[in-house]
């Protein structure tokens, strides 16, 4: 190797190395030397291997999911669409952990939590991934920022930075409603502390289960665009059910579920592997 190419083979692989950790320090460093990081940082986040989940028995038994094979990377906004009881729900659900698959793998961040134990898998959960729900599911008891914090206050391994919050709720629009309680928003503004709930541990997935389903359509638009932003700004990777078709194709990647199975359109066909992982 010459000097020259020998540097730029070692700081690319360096990089490569080094990207699930530091990819600030890594970008910059990058940036100085002159290499290209776009390809060099982008990282598998979800892999979901021939997962199946079945409920019930004998003739009870219900398919919800069968042998699916799904792969995110970060940085992704994915919309999931099907109809009611194709799955989607389920494979939300079985993407954080909330519920275990009845056969197969599931890897985020290079780690495989569906062999994980109950409370391993509850400290991951907290840190690593948020949930947006329909229903809102903020505390009644609590007024806005004290719903906010409730993840960390959980959280006793970190300390809760009130900059942090204050931060999340100017950029959301609802510092000045910080006090006030649940019953006292309105439906779009729950759903905004619904997200800043979500985003302030700082995880690496956001699931979102129908989170514009009670909204009208103007709400609905500044929510989407409230997701995609923190998308773009926290680098993270969203994974959104909805019935709206017309934001699923506003996100970067639209994955259908028919009975249980990823159907892959014509004009999607391209995008899978010859393993069928999307």
């Amino acid at each position: 190797m010459t000097g020259r190419f020998a540097k730029s083979y070692f700081s690319y692989n360096f990089v490569r190395a080094a990207a699930p950790f530091c990819q600030g320090i890594v970008r910059r460093a990058c940036y100085a030397i002159g290499i290209k990081t776009e390809r060099v940082m982008q990282m598998e986040m979800l892999r979901l291997r021939h997962v199946s989940k079945a409920y019930g028995r004998k003739e009870s038994r219900v398919d919800a999911l069968r042998d699916v094979c799904l792969k995110v990377e970060e940085g992704e906004f994915i919309a999931i669409v099907g109809t009611s009881g194709s799955g989607k729900s389920t494979l939300l659900n079985l993407a954080g952990g909330l519920d275990a698959p009845t056969e197969g793998e599931i890897w985020i961040r290079g780690k495989e939590v569906s062999s994980f134990r109950r409370k391993e898998l509850t400290i991951f959960r907290r840190r690593n991934i948020g949930f947006v729900f329909q229903n809102y599911s903020l505390m009644p008891v609590l007024n806005v920022f004290d719903n906010v914090a409730l993840p960390i206050t959980f959280d006793r391994g970190r300390q809760m930075s009130r900059r942090q919050i204050e931060g999340l709720l100017k950029d959301l629009g609802i510092w000045e409603k910080r006090r006030s309680y649940p019953h006292e928003l309105s439906g779009g503004q729950q759903q905004r502390a619904a997200i800043a709930r979500a985003l302030v541990t700082k995880p690496a997935i956001l699931l979102a289960d129908e989170p514009t389903g009670n909204l009208d359509s103007v709400t609905t638009a500044e929510v989407i665009g409230l997701l995609k932003e923190s998308c773009r700004r926290y680098s993270q990777t969203i994974l959104m059910v909805t019935h709206n078709e017309g934001i699923a194709q506003a996100c970067d990647r639209l994955i259908h579920i028919e009975d249980g199975r990823i159907v892959a359109p014509d004009s999607m066909a391209s995008r899978t592997g010859g393993d069928g992982i999307w």
